[in-house]
């Protein structure tokens, strides 16, 4: 577990990286980074899901908005590629999936939401989709971080400490 929430921050990290850098154009990189963001939220789900604790269900939905979401700004980042990442819009559909992603953390937390931009700024774009992509991907990794405390993992093995 700890690899995999260290792949995590590394990512998150990467995708601040290209949310600060608005006046780039969209490139292979940007798709390949959802790509690994994607891969990363799958196996994060996994995780949880083989602990097999009822608690941890309604964190496993966010996850999977969360790689939802990853998904259709893949998609954005392919049709707008060459596109200034503060220019390229992002469509209703991905906007409707980043705000069921929102609503999955509030289920799973009570708190109001995980990003800081979706309904504030118009139009909103995939600069500003990635950095609420990333927050919200941050919040996934604390959660690791706060289950990797509580599990102990050891082969096949797994037992709360």
């Amino acid at each position: 577990m700890d690899e995999l929430i260290r792949r995590a921050k590394r990512l998150e990290e990467q995708g601040r990286k290209i949310a600060f850098e608005r006046e780039r154009p969209i490139s292979a990189t940007d798709e390949d980074w959802l790509r690994k963001v994607i891969y990363a939220t799958i196996n994060i789900g996994s995780s949880l899901e083989e602990l097999a604790a009822e608690e941890y269900y309604k964190w496993i939905t966010f996850i999977v908005y969360v790689r939802r979401a990853a998904e259709e700004l893949e998609k954005v980042a392919t049709y707008h590629r060459g596109t200034k990442r503060m220019d390229a819009k992002v469509d209703e559909r991905t906007k409707r999936v980043m705000k069921e992603m929102d609503n999955s953390y509030r289920i799973a937390t009570g708190k109001e939401r995980c990003t800081w931009l979706l309904n504030v700024i118009e139009p909103y774009t995939f600069s500003a989709a990635v950095n609420d992509l990333t927050a919200c991907f941050h919040k996934a990794i604390e959660k690791m971080e706060e289950v990797g405390k509580e599990w102990a993992v050891e082969g096949r093995c797994i037992w709360r400490r």
